[in-house]
């Protein structure tokens, strides 16, 4: 991965642009939404929008609101340290699931949490088969 991006811009992911050419965006919402420039998926409950992360911001200021966010792209294990560090994070559980590794994190970078086993966290970070996945507060999707 070859970070670009440098320092926090607001309470996202989207510092992470332009860190792999093939990162993708999404967006985990309550309801349905149609934005132009991104592809959304819902199942009665909520909707996944997904996006280039180029247009992250724009799809962000078109969505009412936003329950939780993640970015996905081809990278390596070593790209969790790496995103650790550029979000000045703690890391608070590490779990290695069947091959996938997961790292729970807190960062004041980002916004409030969950609660977990009496610990807040407001991102995770899984790798597997190739692909990094970070989301706040959680992944909400696959990974």
């Amino acid at each position: 991965m070859i970070f670009l991006a440098t320092g926090i811009r607001g309470n996202g992911l989207d510092a992470l642009e332009g860190c792999a050419p093939d990162m993708r965006y999404s967006f985990y919402i309550s309801g349905a939404a149609e934005v132009s420039g991104a592809s959304s998926v819902s199942n009665g409950a909520g909707t996944i929008v997904s996006c280039d992360i180029k247009d992250a911001a724009r799809v962000r200021q078109r969505l009412k609101t936003v329950d939780g966010e993640s970015v996905t792209f081809g990278g390596s294990a070593s790209d969790l340290n790496i995103i650790v560090k550029k979000f000045s994070a703690d890391i608070i559980r590490r779990e290695d699931i069947g091959g996938i590794l997961i790292y729970y994190c807190f960062s004041p970078a980002l916004g409030n949490g969950l609660n977990l086993d009496g610990a807040e966290i407001n991102m995770q970070l899984a790798y597997s088969n190739g692909r990094v996945t970070a989301g706040t507060p959680l992944i909400l999707g696959s990974y």
